[in-house]
């Protein structure tokens, strides 16, 4: 492959990356890549993973153990010869070789309590995934519809102060032509000037509401980046508003609810493992093992004259005759032990209580935010309405005004006036619109829908 072909692959790639990176994202894409690159939620996962473990972990406890042990020893120094008995110099060596297992037959039911708690600790860590991607979902559509906003507030501006800037020749003629005095095209330059800095205003806004989408999305602050304007983004007035009580009975089943539940039952199951301290223990072992001694010795047979005749014995024999087996059962029954456990029970009945309050708190707080949400969109709903005519009625004074303007039988501070009042309205009702969007999404939420625009 010759430079210049690399130069050209390098160039496409450059360009394909380039053209990717000023792709508009949609709502959807931003939130699935701030749930794939969040690192809170990659902390969560990992702990999963370590439940997932002491679900395994504990399951494994009700299986027997199984260890192996070798023992080899060497001594240096004077021994007595079987043979002769006279004492000699030897190196001497001995070992051992064993294998034991354990089985535990009964620990007040601790195995049993253990398997069950870590599962429902594993199901809890599960749902404290889904609620920590549920919030991220939020907090996204809320920077999203944001920039919405701010984009849409920007391009009002720009609009009005081009309405300025045709006013403004306008206005020129018309002193020219001795219609209006030059006080009128001085008022209407000082409009476009406080425009250009509400323009001004407006795109620092815009970049705001930008850096705060990239930094929930952890993405750098010089990123090329655009949000997708949806092709239909408009107030549904009839959208139906639950009351908060029904909201909060649908809500039941959101992760950071039934992670509550769970983490109450799992403490239940803590008092019932803290309690099989009170309780006697029984355990199976079982070993075999065998031993050998390099200076064993052994009758090989007898000398012509009865004497005895000794040599050593084999080690290969000696491990296959030493060989022995145990089984034995072993009793713990607790006695005194300086209340140990009690105050194990006493502080995993403290948790329960403590899992308890907390599951009302995230019930009571849930509640809340529901209610307020309740309100917040019906509020919205009520200002967008009244903002919508009141916008209506302004934006036929101004045209009114406009058109007496242009013949000079109305003045600048007048035409400003209305100019201003129309400005103030559009603004609101912009924002109107935007804040029911994005608390009706949250009603969606609480309902289990999905957050699309």
């Amino acid at each position: 492959m010759n430079l210049r072909t690399v130069g050209m692959l390098a160039l496409l790639l450059s360009a394909s990356t380039a053209a990717l990176a000023q792709e508009p994202w949609g709502l959807e894409r931003c939130i699935q890549y701030a749930i794939s690159n969040n690192i809170t939620i990659k902390q969560q996962e990992l702990r999963v993973s370590s439940s997932q473990n002491a679900v395994k972990k504990a399951q494994w406890s009700q299986t027997p153990s199984l260890s192996a042990s070798s023992n080899n020893t060497v001594s240096f120094g004077r021994s007595r010869d079987n043979s002769n008995f006279a004492s000699v110099d030897k190196t001497a060596w001995s070992g051992s070789l064993g294998i034991g297992s354990q089985l535990n037959l009964f620990n007040g039911f601790s195995i049993r309590s253990t398997i069950a708690k870590s599962k429902l600790d594993l199901q809890s860590d599960l749902l404290e995934v889904e609620r920590t991607r549920n919030d991220i979902s939020l907090n996204i559509a809320a920077a999203y519809l944001q920039v919405l906003f701010n984009e849409e507030l920007v391009s009002i501006s720009e609009r009005q102060l081009e309405t300025t800037h045709l006013q403004v020749d306008r206005t020129q003629k018309l002193v020219d032509a001795g219609n209006l005095s030059q006080s009128n095209l001085l008022e209407i330059r000082s409009q476009q000037a406080q425009e250009e800095v509400s323009l001004v205003n407006a795109q620092n806004q815009l970049d705001i509401a930008y850096l705060t989408l990239k930094q929930l999305l952890e993405l750098p602050a010089d990123t090329a980046f655009k949000v997708e304007h949806p092709s239909r983004l408009t107030v549904n007035e009839q959208y139906a508003l639950s009351t908060p009580g029904l909201l909060y009975q649908t809500s039941q089943s959101l992760p950071q609810i039934k992670s509550a539940e769970i983490k109450v039952a799992s403490a239940e199951k803590g008092v019932a493992l803290a309690k099989s301290g009170y309780y006697p223990s029984l355990m199976l072992s079982a070993q075999y093992g065998t031993s050998y001694f390099n200076q064993a010795m052994e009758l090989k047979g007898l000398n012509p004259d009865g004497s005895m005749i000794y040599g050593k014995q084999a080690i290969r024999d000696q491990l296959d005759k030493n060989q022995s087996i145990g089984i034995g059962l072993s009793l713990n029954i607790p006695i005194f032990d300086r209340f140990s456990t009690k105050y194990e029970v006493s502080n995993a009945r403290i948790g329960h209580t403590l899992a308890q309050l907390d599951l009302q708190q995230r019930k009571n707080t849930l509640y809340k935010e529901i209610s307020q949400a309740h309100a917040d969109a019906v509020g919205a709903l009520k200002k967008y309405a009244a903002t919508q005519k009141a916008r209506e009625a302004l934006a036929e004074s101004f045209s009114s005004i406009d058109k007496k303007f242009n013949v000079g039988a109305a003045n600048s501070l007048d035409y400003n006036t209305a100019k201003n009042k129309l400005s103030q309205s559009e603004s609101e009702l912009l924002q109107a619109k935007y804040q029911f969007i994005f608390k009706t999404k949250i009603l969606d939420f609480y309902k289990g829908v999905p957050i699309k625009l």
